[in-house]
């Protein structure tokens, strides 16, 4: 490991604007999500709701060049939510559902004046719902993972004694969501969908109190809108017996956490 270290220094130094390890920065932090899925027919009649708190963790790492600032950033947030919705005759079903929504991503932000900045990146975005079935009503194991687009700006709302607030608008692109479909006890073979490419928008708002320059207190409102995904064979040993959809839904997320720089 000795010679990895020497090298490792030469690296930061010919960064643009590296100077000394400051340049980089970290962060962690935790946080509650209340998030919202509603699914929806062809008439625009409501089939699913599913809604509920989930706890969570993120971390990011950033570095700071001159005007631009490059960050790498992921969160994990998971918990039981309810379930409300029906079966194929139309009957009420009240379940629950295992949910885990994860996202990896990479920012750059990039100064326009001392109060604003531009920002743009990438992420990939992993969703697990599993369905608790109830009764004679089987439940059902879904993935989804997506890649998204991000573009938008930032910019300083406020600046006080005590503290300052920072807001964010970012439009999010989603590529087509791909759906994995797992049915219990195997009564039909897994099932692969894709829905089409969906548009939403994420704003966030940070405080940051000036006796705790390392702590930040952030909110964050997301929404996406997913539209109907083609439907697909369902097949039962090999052999078809129907198809299958993914229903166009949206995706509803209100979360707050705190957030700890080293």
């Amino acid at each position: 490991m000795k010679p990895f270290l020497p090298s490792l220094g030469l690296v930061l130094a010919l960064l643009p604007g590296a100077g000394a390890w400051a340049q980089w920065q970290a962060s962690a932090g935790a946080g509650l999500r209340q998030v919202q899925l509603a699914e929806f027919d062809r008439q625009g009649r409501l089939l699913v709701r599913e809604q509920g708190l989930l706890p969570g963790l993120q971390g990011e790492a950033a570095y700071q060049a001159g005007d631009w600032r490059l960050s790498a950033r992921a969160d994990l947030y998971q918990r039981r939510i309810g379930y409300r919705g029906q079966v194929q005759d139309g009957a009420p079903l009240a379940s629950n559902t295992g949910t885990r929504q994860g996202r990896v991503g990479l920012e750059a932000t990039h100064t326009l004046t001392a109060d604003s900045s531009l920002i743009g990146g990438f992420e990939w975005d992993h969703w697990r719902r599993d369905i608790e079935g109830r009764g004679n009503t089987l439940g059902l194991r879904e993935r989804y993972t997506s890649w998204r687009w991000l573009v938008g700006a930032q910019t300083q709302l406020l600046l006080l004694s005590a503290a300052s607030l920072t807001g964010s608008a970012l439009l999010v692109l989603a590529q087509p969501e791909r759906l994995r479909v797992r049915f219990d006890g195997h009564v039909y073979d897994e099932a692969h969908l894709k829905t089409r490419s969906a548009s939403g928008l994420r704003l966030t708002l940070t405080l940051q109190p000036a006796l705790a320059a390392k702590l930040s207190i952030t909110a964050e409102l997301d929404a996406l809108n997913v539209r109907r995904a083609n439907d697909a064979t369902l097949r039962q040993d090999g052999v078809t017996v129907g198809t299958v959809a993914q229903p166009r839904h949206s995706r509803r997320a209100l979360g707050l956490r705190v957030n700890y720089s080293f």
